[in-house]
């Protein structure tokens, strides 16, 4: 029958709030690419009169912005859809005290509250008054301690499979009421199947009561950002005993950090869409990510929407139609592509590697310190020859703001990634060596500076300014650290204090390949605890 829906996400959810003119110039863009549906990852980030702390403070969109929004794509032929959350992913809100009646523990909705139903039926409601498709993503996913918290204290312990049947029920026959087809993720489904992960190559896993916990007149969606062609065909066999519609979700990668990853995504894409496409899939969907911030341009990503949109409209190979891509944006597919360049640490293209170990990793406590390459030089030399190669496309009329801080990153990884281990060897070798080392931190200072200039501009041509309170905090503080761990060691190389305690400790070796992919700023920068709140990772 072929793919009905060609659609994407745009996470605005975590940090990062996309300007309206930007969401239109995103459509426009998508458009362009073959895209009919849009929708908006937007946890809390709709106007709510009844609920006045849902959003507040993190540039929330008014329901006029989002009415603009809809009729804008719908004359472009795109499908503006609700998502929102009805189960986890919820923790913003869990910061106020009028949402703690809600509240089973961490991020996620307390079931079998009259309250909750009151919180989603207004959800789903304002969705209803916004958007004018049948169709709802409703989330009901990563909720791995649902019945754990308030709800255990309060109606005892009860199986999580029962518990999620109940509240689903609920929440879809609220979209019912309001004239909405919902669409359940998957994970929820696989995983109290396996009584583990979320993704199997065993479909006989999916028996009748694992189906059983589907409600009636609603669809799933199966994401996978990293299937193989076998995986994503057993999972598609597990998702046809639901006897649905079937979205497959695939990445554009964008949440690593503020490095694309569009040729991780076109491998990934080629390998699972076609297989779905096949196997029947109603929808192909790209989502954007931007866990930790949403550092990453979305714009940054537009090689990744094209090619989930290509595969999904039978192309076998995206260098088929290069062409089409500098027809549509005025730029070669291949350079837009090098925006990944930050990210290729070894020379090999085709990596998922975050800048934060290498960036906000301490230069004293140095618990990334393991991953700096043993060939530094090599490493160093590497990430300059990237600067050389992003140079002519820096004055790009349309996108030389996003090379321009690629370019800068690069820079910075080069100067800041060996930091710590240059302070080691010199703090263990003489005062002097200890005073030779000094300069770099200056270098590193003034590359994290530059860098930073070049990443606001990004974000201030692309986004609100909510959310860069965050990047602020962030950036500026690992300068001021650097500042204050270089007056330490000039204090030591005076004779001002006799030992630097951190520089005592031997590094120990415990990561590995994988860790190149930590993205998590709250574990790298420290080994302490930043917060104890909880509201989430940043």
């Amino acid at each position: 029958m072929g793919v009905k829906y060609i659609s994407a996400s745009l996470e605005v959810s975590r940090g990062a709030v996309l300007k309206p003119e930007k969401v239109k110039e995103m459509i426009d863009c998508l458009a362009k690419m073959g895209y009919n549906t849009l929708m908006l990852y937007a946890e809390d980030l709709y106007e709510m009169p009844e609920y006045p702390m849902f959003g507040y403070m993190r540039g929330k969109y008014s329901k006029e912005t989002l009415k603009e929004l809809v009729a804008y794509a719908k004359g472009r032929g795109v499908m503006m859809m609700p998502c929102i959350e009805v189960l986890a992913h919820l923790e913003h809100i869990f910061r106020w005290k009028e949402f703690a009646p809600v509240r089973d523990m961490t991020n996620i909705l307390l079931v079998d509250e009259p309250k909750t139903y009151e919180l989603i039926d207004n959800m789903i409601k304002t969705m209803r008054e916004i958007f004018d498709t049948d169709l709802l993503l409703l989330g009901c996913d990563e909720a791995a301690m649902l019945g754990k918290g308030n709800f255990l204290k309060r109606f005892g312990y009860e199986d999580q499979k029962s518990i999620f049947r109940r509240h689903m029920k609920k929440c879809v026959e609220i979209c019912h009421k309001y004239g909405f087809t919902p669409q359940l993720y998957h994970d929820m489904f696989f995983s109290m199947a396996t009584g583990a992960d979320c993704y199997t190559d065993n479909p006989d896993v999916i028996t009748p009561e694992i189906t059983a916990l589907m409600p009636e007149n609603a669809q799933i969606c199966y994401w996978d950002y990293f299937a193989s062609a076998n995986r994503a065909e057993k999972m598609m066999e597990g998702c046809l005993k639901f006897g649905c519609p079937i979205s497959f979700w695939t990445s554009i990668c964008s949440w690593t950090g503020a490095i694309p990853h569009n040729q991780h995504a076109f491998h990934t894409h080629k390998r699972a869409i076609p297989v779905c496409v096949k196997m029947g899939a109603e929808t192909i969907h790209a989502s954007s990510w931007g866990d930790d911030g949403a550092e990453c341009s979305l714009f940054a990503c537009l090689p990744a929407f094209f090619s989930a949109a290509k595969y999904a409209q039978g192309v076998e190979d995206l260098n088929d139609v290069k062409d089409e891509f500098e027809e549509l944006f005025g730029i070669s597919l291949d350079d837009m592509v090098k925006l990944d360049l930050p990210g290729d640490f070894f020379g090999t293209a085709n990596t998922f590697y975050s800048e934060k170990p290498f960036v906000f990793n301490d230069p004293f406590v140095g618990i990334y310190d393991d991953l700096v390459p043993e060939d530094r030089e090599a490493f160093r030399s590497n990430m300059l020859s990237h600067v050389n190669e992003l140079a002519p496309l820096c004055g790009h009329e349309k996108y030389g703001y996003l090379f321009r801080s690629a370019s800068a990153m690069c820079e910075m990884i080069a100067a800041k990634f060996d930091l710590g281990v240059k302070t080691r060897l010199a703090y263990k070798e003489s005062k002097e060596a200890v005073k030779a080392v000094l300069p770099a931190y200056t270098e590193a200072y003034n590359k994290i500076s530059a860098y930073f200039e070049a990443f606001r501009e990004v974000w201030n041509t692309e986004n609100k300014s909510n959310g860069f309170e965050v990047q602020a905090i962030r950036y500026g503080g690992l300068k001021e650290r650097l500042l204050d761990c270089r007056r330490r060691l000039e204090d030591y190389a005076d004779g001002r204090i006799s030992v630097i305690e951190e520089l005592e400790e031997e590094i120990k070796v415990i990561h590995t390949d994988e860790d190149y992919k930590e993205n998590k700023y709250g574990k790298i920068a420290t080994i302490n605890t930043l917060t104890h709140y909880g509201f989430g990772s940043y």
